[in-house]
């Protein structure tokens, strides 16, 4: 004979199972929120590096006055190595339009990333000469993308030249208006 209380924990444990079945399946989207991560802002240089390394590449050739000089540069101006994504999720592709700034050249065009993959195609126009080395740099990278990384705080593209592989890494500017 069937106690009252079995056929109620027996409920219970029948709930608890659709429940969790339903979390673990809700929870299986491993694609990021590429328009989160692109859009709504303007994403400033912190620092060219080669990839797994954490600090500027050495464009100064061992200089560090000269490093030191430009880093202050790239701080104190709002317009110097910046990107500004704007786009839409339309028929399963991210993407839309970007402009940006090197430190003597515009530079705008088209992007499309992949959330799932972290592919990013970028076809960009340059207006203008570049010739500081970090500004050349910061042209190729955009230019050559690959794929990105990061979240809605950090912006992380990468790009290869020769048999490196070299990262732009970015944060959402701060206006001091």
């Amino acid at each position: 004979m069937k106690r009252k209380n079995d056929t109620y924990h027996t409920g219970l444990y029948k709930l608890f199972i659709i429940a969790v079945a339903l979390l673990s399946l809700s929870s299986c989207n491993n694609e990021d929120d590429v328009i989160g991560i692109f859009t709504g802002k303007t994403w400033k240089l912190t620092y060219i590096s080669e990839d797994g390394v954490f600090d500027w590449w050495d464009f100064w050739g061992g200089d560090n006055n000269a490093k030191g000089e430009f880093i202050q540069l790239l701080q104190k101006s709002e317009k110097y190595c910046t990107l500004t994504f704007n786009g839409a999720d339309v028929n399963g592709v991210t993407g839309g339009s970007f402009s940006g700034q090197s430190i003597s050249a515009p530079i705008s065009g088209q992007w499309s990333a992949d959330g799932k993959s972290n592919k990013l195609t970028i076809s960009a126009n340059a207006s203008g000469t570049e010739n500081n080395a970090v500004g050349k740099a910061f042209l190729t990278g955009i230019t050559n993308a690959k794929r990105y990384g990061g979240d809605n705080s950090n912006l992380y593209i990468y790009y290869e030249e020769g048999q490196r592989t070299f990262v732009l890494n970015f944060v959402p500017q701060i206006n001091n208006n």
